[in-house]
């Protein structure tokens, strides 16, 4: 079933985004395909009822409303990429210190149901898998979209090695929040300065309280001034400097780092594909200055 033209709006930025990394980045960067993820590896971050639900589309019409999209097996299958495209740069990361996938952060899925246009939740399982594959990893979500991240601070509730950072509109959906290990909520209207001092002052308090050995960055741009469904005014300068202060948090906790592109509802597919691309140029410059450090310490 096609998607109706409210819908398939957010969907096109995804496609400009390849467009715009495979003219500008081709040849300084590797993209590479992302699989679908298995049955079990969805299951790591979901009840096998769910999950069952969502594959078979036996979804009830209430079930269907909360996740906001028509239920398709196209859908169904770009969901399971997108998750698939998150674990595989989790492994990327691990060998390259950063690593983006052109999509992710469904962050509003949560364990029994979809929310929010979010089916299956990407950084939830990603992070479930790598704490179950590793006995020493220490996992930090920082959620920078300007929803906060209900669905990702509920699955994760229960992992002691694992720590939910959530910086949001607090006015903003979700209306019933769930409780993050940190949450920061923000004032309709908050522009750079106030919104890059938070996050400032909550980074220095993660870094107190946990020692992250890798790091997934939720970098959604509905926090822009021209976003549709933000409430927040940040600038796209402001947007640069958010991606850039948790790309040196990450580097100065020696992690490797995971952005998942997250949210963007502004006016123009072109523009929010613009912003999602400063982020992954943002830390393509990061990669380089982390390659530059190195070469000058073996020296």
């Amino acid at each position: 079933m096609p998607l109706p033209q409210r819908h398939r709006f957010p969907m096109q930025k995804y496609h400009i985004l390849r467009s715009m990394v495979d003219e500008n980045l081709l040849g300084r960067v590797t993209l590479e395909s992302a699989r679908l993820a298995s049955r079990g590896e969805l299951e790591l971050g979901h009840s096998k009822e769910y999950v069952e639900k969502i594959l078979a589309g036996s979804l009830t019409r209430r079930e269907v409303q909360k996740m906001g999209f028509p239920w398709s097996t196209n859908l169904v299958s770009r969901a399971r990429q997108s998750v698939g495209a998150t674990l595989a740069a989790t492994e990327i990361a691990k060998k390259e210190k950063v690593s983006i996938s052109l999509a992710g952060g469904t962050h509003h899925a949560r364990y029994e149901r979809a929310s929010g246009f979010c089916l299956f939740n990407d950084v939830a399982i990603a992070t479930i898998s790598e704490l179950r594959t590793n006995s020493k990893s220490r996992v930090l979500v920082i959620d920078c979209d300007v929803h906060q991240g209900d669905g990702t601070a509920e699955i994760l509730l229960e992992c002691e090695r694992a720590y939910t950072l959530s910086i949001h509109s607090a006015r903003n959906f979700p209306h019933k929040k769930a409780h993050s290990d940190y949450d920061i909520e923000l004032l309709d209207g908050t522009e750079d300065t106030e919104y890059l001092e938070k996050l400032s002052d909550g980074l220095s308090r993660v870094k107190d309280e946990f020692d992250p050995s890798l790091i997934f960055f939720n970098a959604g741009v509905d926090v822009h001034k021209n976003d549709r469904l933000g409430r927040l005014n940040l600038s796209t300068e402001g947007l640069r400097q958010r991606d850039a202060m948790v790309y040196n948090f990450a580097r100065t906790c020696s992690a490797s780092l995971i952005a998942v592109m997250g949210g963007g509802y502004g006016s123009s597919a072109v523009q929010i594909a613009g912003l999602h691309y400063q982020t992954v140029v943002e830390a393509y410059r990061s990669w380089k200055s982390i390659n530059i450090d190195s070469e000058s310490l073996a020296k």
